[in-house]
């Protein structure tokens, strides 16, 4: 029988857990989305939105680094140094309260800047903008319990808990006669209870570490270790806070040139174009403490192959979502009401660019893993740069097509970036015969039938459902015929072995 290497079995099992956490979690964020729409109308949900654009990039500001720091350092100090585990856990927990607790004031003082036709947004984000402090541990307490190892908590609380609260809060919100300043702190409102439950949870994770090393460690950390996590948290804080702006500032921008209504529109095709990054972000979850793990160890030949083998995945699984969507986008669009098929043209652009930056797959975490976190932080401000520029100069020209083209060339400039300095700096191949292959079996089975399918039945959901299903057919033979090569047959022996204990 066949050896699966151990660590093609921990990113297949904890992989398969957090791919259902990340599927939840993405229908949840499109079930608000589309509630916003159906409650509140275009105008209203880009209200929303907006306060989630401001809030999740104010929140970066806040984890100042910490989050990606726990996931770097936590796997190293388990094979290192157990007795400082929780010295480590609470230098990175306590500062993320008082951090957000001065975010919180920052953000209240920006809300009239934020609103200048008073739509609104100002009131909302002064509402929503006291739940950053909780929302800074909770979010750094996620971090710390994947750190650890605890791939089913991370997938629990913050992929299922988290998400599924949200639109059932803005049903009881609307149900209340509610407007868009209580939708925005039903979003909000769960971050006070996942972040009591985390903290219960991190401190068990930690006891029973402790127990497993058979080291306590003290509650404080030292100087030494004080100073290992803010020197890979500072640099990191930058490109985090440029992440978030990366993903978010295009909506605030679109809201303040073209109106909350174009926000609206804009924001929920962004937001259905987050459902295509569920494997990626779900593998990103399991690889990155192994990436930090095996470079620490010098495995190189143990990251490329795992670096290799989920670009494949994530190729197989995301390109056919992209090209339903591009081809089907009024279909899709309309779930959330008539008036959000004026944003398909901008979903067209947004599928084509991801599609583009997913041959790269999760290069970022190895750029990250590698301790190379200043390097990201430059790449993301030119990117940002880029992104800014492009969306002053093409949103009043073209509306939200042009903020969908300037995002998609900012995020092709980052990624392109890392890729490069992944290859030089740290020894990692991007691309390949075998990610060529698997996009080119997902476009080859998809895009035909969706092509066909859109110009002759039309903008439909049985349209899209008799194109998936031809595409999925011809999917399926083309995956069959090649499973060895995308490394299938390691995952058909895992479920075969499930009682095999991870080394």
């Amino acid at each position: 029988m066949t050896v699966i290497p151990s660590a093609v079995r921990e990113v297949a099992r904890g992989g398969a857990w957090s791919f259902a956490g990340a599927a939840f979690s993405a229908l949840a964020g499109f079930l608000f989305v589309m509630v916003l729409g159906r409650v509140l109308g275009a105008e209203g949900a880009g209200v929303v939105l907006q306060v989630v654009a401001a809030f999740s990039i104010a929140l970066s500001v806040a984890r100042a680094g910490l989050d990606t720091a726990a996931v770097w350092l936590l796997p190293r100090l388990a094979d290192e140094r157990g007795d400082e585990m929780r010295p480590a856990v609470v230098a990175l927990l306590w500062p993320s309260f008082f951090l957000g607790l001065a975010v919180a004031g920052l953000l209240v003082l920006l809300a009239p800047v934020l609103d200048p036709s008073d739509s609104g947004l100002g009131e909302a984000l002064r509402y929503t903008a006291w739940f950053m402090p909780v929302a800074a541990v909770a979010t750094i307490a996620l971090a710390v319990s994947r750190g650890l190892g605890g791939i089913r908590i991370y997938v629990a609380v913050g992929n299922i808990a988290v998400p599924a609260l949200r639109p059932l809060l803005v049903v009881l919100a609307a149900w209340a006669g509610a407007g868009a300043t209580l939708a925005a702190v039903a979003w909000v409102m769960p971050f006070p209870v996942a972040a009591l439950v985390l903290a219960a949870l991190v401190a068990r994770a930690v006891r029973r570490g402790e127990r497993r090393t058979g080291a306590r460690g003290r509650l404080l950390a030292d100087r030494a270790l004080t100073l290992r996590i803010w020197s890979f948290a500072l640099p990191r804080s930058v490109a985090t806070i440029l992440e978030q702006v990366m993903l978010w500032l295009d909506v605030v921008v679109v809201g303040v040139l073209a109106g909350p209504e174009a926000a609206g529109l804009y924001g929920a095709a962004t937001r259905v174009v987050g459902a295509g990054l569920i494997l990626s972000t779900s593998l990103r979850i399991v690889v990155a403490p192994l990436y930090s793990r095996m470079l620490g160890q010098g495995d190189l030949s143990q990251v490329q192959r795992i670096y290799t083998m989920a670009t494949q995945w994530v190729m197989l699984v995301s390109v056919p979502i992209y090209v339903m969507l591009a081809c089907f986008g009024e279909a899709v669009l309309s779930l959330m009401g008539e008036e959000f098929t004026q944003g398909a043209a901008a979903l067209v652009i947004l599928s084509a660019g991801m599609v583009l930056i997913l041959v790269a797959g999760n290069v970022q975490a190895v750029l990250l893993m590698s301790g190379h976190s200043g390097r990201a932080a430059v790449n993301k401000a030119i990117a940002v740069g880029i992104n800014v520029v492009g969306l002053l100069v093409l949103v009043p020209r073209w509306g939200i097509e042009g903020a969908a083209f300037a995002w998609c060339l900012a995020m092709l400039v980052d990624t392109g970036l890392a890729a490069y300095q992944v290859r030089r700096r740290v020894g990692v191949r991007i691309g390949g015969s075998g990610i060529f292959l698997a996009a080119a079996v997902s476009l080859g089975s998809f895009v035909g039938p969706g092509l066909i399918a859109s110009a002759w039945i039309g903008q439909s959901w049985l349209s899209l459902l008799f194109a998936g299903a031809l595409g999925a057919g011809l999917w399926l033979v083309a995956v069959g015929t090649l499973r060895d090569r995308f490394h299938l047959t390691d995952v058909v022996q895992l479920m075969k072995s499930r009682s095999q204990s991870i080394p």
